[in-house]
Protein backbone atom coordinates (compact mmCIF):
# COMPACT_ATOMS: atom_id res chain seq x y z
CA UNK A 1 0.00 0.00 0.00
CA UNK A 2 1.14 3.54 -0.81
CA UNK A 3 -0.75 6.75 -0.09
CA UNK A 4 -3.79 4.65 0.85
CA UNK A 5 -3.86 2.72 -2.41
CA UNK A 6 -2.72 -0.80 -3.28
CA UNK A 7 -0.37 -1.97 -6.01
CA UNK A 8 1.89 -4.93 -6.71
CA UNK A 9 5.68 -5.26 -6.69
CA UNK A 10 7.76 -8.24 -7.80
CA UNK A 11 10.53 -9.97 -5.84
CA UNK A 12 13.07 -7.40 -7.06
CA UNK A 13 10.97 -4.53 -5.72
CA UNK A 14 9.89 -3.33 -9.14
CA UNK A 15 6.35 -1.96 -9.36
CA UNK A 16 4.40 -4.14 -11.80
CA UNK A 17 0.97 -2.70 -10.98
CA UNK A 18 0.60 0.96 -10.05
CA UNK A 19 -0.86 1.99 -6.69
CA UNK A 20 -4.34 2.78 -7.95
CA UNK A 21 -6.58 0.24 -6.23
CA UNK A 22 -8.71 0.15 -3.09
CA UNK A 23 -7.89 -3.51 -2.42
CA UNK A 24 -6.03 -6.47 -3.91
CA UNK A 25 -6.67 -10.04 -2.80
CA UNK A 26 -3.95 -12.64 -2.27
CA UNK A 27 -2.94 -14.45 -5.44
CA UNK A 28 -4.50 -17.90 -5.72
CA UNK A 29 -2.64 -21.08 -6.74
CA UNK A 30 -3.21 -20.25 -10.38
CA UNK A 31 -1.73 -16.77 -10.08
CA UNK A 32 -4.96 -14.76 -10.12
CA UNK A 33 -5.91 -11.92 -7.77
CA UNK A 34 -9.02 -9.77 -7.48
CA UNK A 35 -8.63 -5.99 -7.51
CA UNK A 36 -11.18 -3.35 -6.58
CA UNK A 37 -11.61 0.29 -7.47
CA UNK A 38 -14.61 2.50 -6.74
CA UNK A 39 -16.58 -0.56 -5.52
CA UNK A 40 -16.01 -2.36 -8.80
CA UNK A 41 -13.94 -5.56 -9.16
CA UNK A 42 -11.49 -6.87 -11.74
CA UNK A 43 -8.76 -9.48 -12.19
CA UNK A 44 -4.96 -9.44 -12.49
CA UNK A 45 -2.19 -12.04 -12.83
CA UNK A 46 1.21 -12.31 -11.14
CA UNK A 47 2.82 -10.25 -13.90
CA UNK A 48 0.65 -7.32 -12.89
CA UNK A 49 -1.32 -7.54 -16.11
CA UNK A 50 -4.97 -6.51 -15.87
CA UNK A 51 -7.02 -9.40 -17.24
CA UNK A 52 -10.38 -7.88 -16.38
CA UNK A 53 -10.78 -4.17 -15.65
CA UNK A 54 -12.67 -3.29 -12.44
CA UNK A 55 -16.14 -3.35 -13.98
CA UNK A 56 -17.91 -6.11 -12.03
CA UNK A 57 -19.98 -5.46 -8.93
CA UNK A 58 -19.00 -8.86 -7.47
CA UNK A 59 -16.07 -11.24 -7.98
CA UNK A 60 -14.90 -14.13 -5.80
CA UNK A 61 -12.25 -16.82 -6.15
CA UNK A 62 -13.46 -20.32 -6.99
CA UNK A 63 -12.59 -22.14 -3.78
CA UNK A 64 -13.33 -25.74 -2.87
CA UNK A 65 -14.22 -26.82 0.67
CA UNK A 66 -12.49 -24.57 3.21
CA UNK A 67 -10.38 -22.92 0.54
CA UNK A 68 -7.69 -25.59 0.31
CA UNK A 69 -8.24 -25.84 -3.45
CA UNK A 70 -8.80 -22.99 -5.87
CA UNK A 71 -10.15 -23.45 -9.37
CA UNK A 72 -8.62 -21.72 -12.37
CA UNK A 73 -11.53 -19.30 -12.68
CA UNK A 74 -13.38 -16.62 -10.75
CA UNK A 75 -17.07 -16.22 -10.11
CA UNK A 76 -19.02 -13.06 -10.92
CA UNK A 77 -22.59 -11.93 -10.41
CA UNK A 78 -25.03 -10.25 -12.73
CA UNK A 79 -28.65 -9.60 -11.81
CA UNK A 80 -27.96 -11.60 -8.63
CA UNK A 81 -27.03 -14.72 -10.64
CA UNK A 82 -23.58 -16.30 -10.72
CA UNK A 83 -21.39 -17.00 -13.74
CA UNK A 84 -17.68 -17.75 -14.22
CA UNK A 85 -14.67 -16.16 -15.94
CA UNK A 86 -11.58 -18.14 -16.88
CA UNK A 87 -7.99 -16.99 -16.28
CA UNK A 88 -8.12 -14.95 -19.50
CA UNK A 89 -11.26 -13.10 -18.47
CA UNK A 90 -13.53 -14.99 -20.87
CA UNK A 91 -17.02 -15.91 -19.71
CA UNK A 92 -17.13 -19.71 -19.52
CA UNK A 93 -20.41 -19.97 -17.62
CA UNK A 94 -23.19 -17.48 -18.23
CA UNK A 95 -24.70 -15.84 -15.12
CA UNK A 96 -27.80 -18.02 -14.83
CA UNK A 97 -27.05 -19.96 -11.62
CA UNK A 98 -27.72 -19.26 -7.97
CA UNK A 99 -24.41 -20.79 -6.87
CA UNK A 100 -21.24 -22.10 -8.56
CA UNK A 101 -18.52 -24.11 -6.78
CA UNK A 102 -15.61 -26.15 -8.13
CA UNK A 103 -15.12 -29.81 -7.42
CA UNK A 104 -11.52 -30.85 -6.73
CA UNK A 105 -11.56 -33.25 -9.67
CA UNK A 106 -11.06 -32.77 -13.44
CA UNK A 107 -12.08 -29.12 -13.31
CA UNK A 108 -15.70 -30.11 -12.75
CA UNK A 109 -18.04 -27.48 -11.31
CA UNK A 110 -21.13 -27.93 -9.18
CA UNK A 111 -23.92 -25.64 -10.36
CA UNK A 112 -27.08 -24.72 -8.49
CA UNK A 113 -30.40 -23.45 -9.84
CA UNK A 114 -33.07 -22.75 -7.26
CA UNK A 115 -32.50 -25.55 -4.76
CA UNK A 116 -31.30 -28.11 -7.33
CA UNK A 117 -27.73 -29.16 -8.16
CA UNK A 118 -26.04 -30.23 -11.39
CA UNK A 119 -22.54 -30.50 -12.86
CA UNK A 120 -20.68 -28.51 -15.54
CA UNK A 121 -17.20 -28.85 -17.02
CA UNK A 122 -14.48 -26.19 -16.83
CA UNK A 123 -15.46 -25.12 -20.36
CA UNK A 124 -19.02 -24.48 -19.17
CA UNK A 125 -20.61 -27.55 -20.75
CA UNK A 126 -23.44 -28.91 -18.58
CA UNK A 127 -23.11 -32.68 -18.16
CA UNK A 128 -25.76 -32.98 -15.43
CA UNK A 129 -28.70 -30.57 -15.45
CA UNK A 130 -29.61 -29.12 -12.05
CA UNK A 131 -32.18 -31.65 -10.80
CA UNK A 132 -30.67 -33.19 -7.67
CA UNK A 133 -31.33 -32.08 -4.11
CA UNK A 134 -27.66 -32.70 -3.34
CA UNK A 135 -24.47 -33.95 -5.00
CA UNK A 136 -21.43 -35.02 -2.98
CA UNK A 137 -17.76 -34.40 -3.77
CA UNK A 138 -15.56 -36.63 -5.94
CA UNK A 139 -12.63 -38.33 -4.20
CA UNK A 140 -9.98 -40.71 -5.51
CA UNK A 141 -10.41 -42.93 -2.47
CA UNK A 142 -14.03 -43.44 -3.50
CA UNK A 143 -13.19 -44.19 -7.17
CA UNK A 144 -14.60 -40.78 -8.17
CA UNK A 145 -18.13 -41.96 -7.47
CA UNK A 146 -20.29 -39.74 -5.28
CA UNK A 147 -23.79 -39.74 -3.88
CA UNK A 148 -26.81 -37.95 -5.33
CA UNK A 149 -30.13 -37.17 -3.69
CA UNK A 150 -33.30 -37.18 -5.78
CA UNK A 151 -36.84 -36.89 -4.40
CA UNK A 152 -35.64 -37.90 -0.96
CA UNK A 153 -33.79 -41.02 -2.14
CA UNK A 154 -30.05 -41.62 -2.54
CA UNK A 155 -27.99 -43.15 -5.34
CA UNK A 156 -24.58 -42.64 -6.94
CA UNK A 157 -23.12 -40.82 -9.93
CA UNK A 158 -19.67 -40.98 -11.58
CA UNK A 159 -17.44 -38.16 -12.77
CA UNK A 160 -18.83 -38.42 -16.30
CA UNK A 161 -22.26 -37.48 -15.02
CA UNK A 162 -23.60 -41.00 -15.43
CA UNK A 163 -25.91 -42.48 -12.81
CA UNK A 164 -24.30 -45.74 -11.66
CA UNK A 165 -26.79 -46.47 -8.88
CA UNK A 166 -30.38 -45.28 -9.26
CA UNK A 167 -31.58 -43.17 -6.30
CA UNK A 168 -33.70 -45.64 -4.30
CA UNK A 169 -32.04 -45.83 -0.89
CA UNK A 170 -32.99 -44.00 2.30
CA UNK A 171 -29.36 -43.69 3.37
CA UNK A 172 -25.93 -44.36 1.82
CA UNK A 173 -22.30 -44.26 2.86
CA UNK A 174 -19.14 -43.58 0.85
CA UNK A 175 -17.51 -46.23 -1.32
CA UNK A 176 -14.59 -47.93 0.43
CA UNK A 177 -12.70 -50.84 -1.08
CA UNK A 178 -15.34 -51.03 -3.80
CA UNK A 179 -18.35 -51.32 -1.50
CA UNK A 180 -20.84 -48.82 -0.11
CA UNK A 181 -23.21 -49.06 2.84
CA UNK A 182 -26.89 -48.61 1.90
CA UNK A 183 -30.13 -48.64 3.86
CA UNK A 184 -33.70 -49.11 2.67
CA UNK A 185 -36.92 -49.67 4.59
CA UNK A 186 -34.97 -49.86 7.82
CA UNK A 187 -32.62 -52.61 6.60
CA UNK A 188 -28.95 -52.18 5.72
CA UNK A 189 -26.44 -53.97 3.48
CA UNK A 190 -23.68 -53.28 0.94
CA UNK A 191 -23.57 -52.72 -2.83
CA UNK A 192 -20.72 -52.66 -5.34
CA UNK A 193 -19.85 -49.86 -7.80
CA UNK A 194 -22.36 -51.19 -10.33
CA UNK A 195 -25.18 -51.13 -7.81
CA UNK A 196 -25.27 -54.89 -7.31
CA UNK A 197 -26.22 -55.96 -3.79
CA UNK A 198 -23.20 -57.82 -2.42
CA UNK A 199 -24.36 -58.16 1.18
CA UNK A 200 -28.12 -58.55 1.41
CA UNK A 201 -30.11 -55.76 3.05
CA UNK A 202 -31.08 -57.68 6.14
CA UNK A 203 -29.32 -55.83 8.96
CA UNK A 204 -30.84 -53.20 11.23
Amino acid sequence: MKNGKYGVINKKGKVILDFNYDSISLFNKNGLAIISKNKKYGLINTKGAIIVKPTYEYLRAATYGDGEFTGNFVIFKKNNKEGALNSKGKVIIKPIYDRIDPFQHKGLIRIMKGSKYGIATSSGKVIVKPKYEDIGMFYKSENYITFISYKGKYGFINDKGQVVVTPKYDQVGAFKEGLAYVKKNGKAGFIDKKGKVVIKLSYY
